[in-house]
């Protein structure tokens, strides 16, 4: 195996791994990205098995609402990060 592959396998692996916006940023970080930016666009592109299970997802209910929770829990974080960042 190339290091290439082994850098793309930790790549998504990380991705795929992470809960938030901060393990996102260390992933991107440790690849040595300058933005999470380019770490989704040349990472996270979904696989066609992923495509599966979310259209199969669709219309359920979350699980004990905690999906839900995590949602809110980083659109908070995200959106405080960006009003501080325009300030």
């Amino acid at each position: 195996m190339s290091p290439h592959k082994f850098r793309h396998g930790h790549a998504v692996y990380g991705l795929k791994a992470a809960r938030d916006v901060s393990d996102l940023k260390a992933v991107s970080m440790n690849l040595m990205h300058s933005t999470i930016g380019i770490t989704d666009q040349i990472y996270a592109v979904p696989t066609d098995r992923d495509m599966q299970e979310w259209i199969a997802k669709l219309g359920q209910e979350p699980t004990a609402g905690r999906v839900t929770e995590d949602v809110e829990s980083l659109l908070r974080e995200v959106l405080s990060r960006l009003s501080n960042e325009t300030r």
